[in-house]
């Protein structure tokens, strides 16, 4: 089964996607690997977005962010983030 993590109201669930993956971790009932791809590869697959969404590499669309590190990322160890 594919699972993708994502928000879709500030209003019912968690204002951001940061939010909901800091509550996913929080369970525990998934490796954090495993959350990273939910919120970028498995979703654009789930949504047939194609093989070059979802990643960061040579030729692929992007768009980046980058956070200050809080001392309290859940990808640090798992994705040199």
């Amino acid at each position: 089964m594919k699972v993708a993590l994502g928000t879709d109201s500030t209003v019912t669930g968690s204002p951001t996607l940061f939010d909901e993956l800091r509550v996913a971790a929080s369970t525990r009932l998934v490796e954090p690997p495993a959350l990273l791809e939910m919120v970028t590869t498995q979703a654009a697959r789930i949504f047939a977005l194609g093989e070059r969404r979802g990643t960061l590499r040579i030729g692929a669309p992007a768009d980046v962010l980058l956070l200050p590190d809080d001392g309290q990322s859940i990808t640090r160890d798992h994705a040199g983030l």
